[in-house]
């Protein structure tokens, strides 16, 4: 099976080599290279998000191994500090113990809990010290240049994990804000899909206009119906309209003049 696609596969080649020549080769990379965009297209926005997560969520084994490393490594810097400082109280108890029995040489000799101690004693005893207090000097520098190189370590150490630290918060704030942005789109997609029937629109303006159309009709109905005479007098009205009648004449004879009166023999 495997021999027959392999001999499929060069007589493919070799066919497409004849065909195309050495174009041949190129229109297969480029070909490769669209079915590739068009598969990255055909993948959903919201999937290619949540992948985006999933790559970030892989960075987190680094980033716990580096804050383990720096937590060893502050522990091991307080340690090496914690030593010196009690290797530095040790030397001073020295450096004030051989002053003392340098003060004492030439003295005479000591004496002590019932003991005498010469000064050949006190010299040999001060010369051990010496070598002690030494030794222990020169041990003291190597864990001070010890303990400087840790810190300078320990310092870059934690300036990379500040620096990890930082640019996933910044990664994840980003992908925070492609998949708000994302929501705001689907919910703009969403209204722009919703279509409203203009016919629909128009018969409900219509009814509208109908229904105010009839309630104006059965109002005026109402208005002509109240003008209905009952058998009594409508004094004010007649007035009100006596008076607009006597104001319209006096308004007719400011402008034409007054008519003249006729006489009794001219009616006749």
């Amino acid at each position: 099976m495997i021999r027959k696609a392999l001999l499929g596969t060069a007589l493919t080649l070799g066919l497409g080599a004849l065909a195309f020549g050495t174009d041949f080769f190129t229109f297969a990379k480029t070909a490769a290279q669209e079915a590739r965009a068009g598969v990255r297209d055909a993948v959903p926005v919201s999937f290619e998000i949540k992948a985006a997560r999933q790559k970030l969520t892989e960075l987190d084994p680094a980033v716990s191994a580096a804050k383990r490393v720096v937590a060893e490594q502050q522990i091991a810097v307080e340690r090496l500090k914690s030593d010196l400082d009690r290797r530095t109280v040790a030397l001073d108890e020295q450096a004030r113990e051989m002053a003392f029995l340098r003060d004492k040489i030439g003295s005479g000799d000591l004496h002590y809990a019932g003991r005498t101690i010469g000064e050949s004693d006190m010299k040999r005893d001060l010369a051990a010290r010496l070598t002690t207090y030494e030794t222990a000097k020169t041990t003291l520098g190597h864990k001070e240049a010890l303990l400087t190189a840790q810190q300078q370590t320990l310092a870059a150490n934690e300036r990379k994990l500040d620096a990890m630290l930082d640019a996933r918060g910044q990664l994840e704030v980003q992908i925070e804000q492609l998949e708000a942005k994302l929501q705001m789109v689907q919910a703009r997609e969403t209204i722009a899909g919703v279509e409203i029937d203009d016919t629909a629109l128009s018969d409900t303006r219509d009814l509208i206009q109908r229904i105010d159309d009839e309630l104006s009709v059965r109002e005026r109905m109402l208005d002509e119906d109240g003008r209905t005479w009952d058998g009594a007098v409508p004094v004010s009205e007649i007035v009100k309209e006596g008076a607009a009648a006597e104001d319209a004449a006096a308004r007719y004879d400011a402008l034409f003049g007054a008519p003249a009166k006729k006489l009794g023999g001219d009616e006749a």
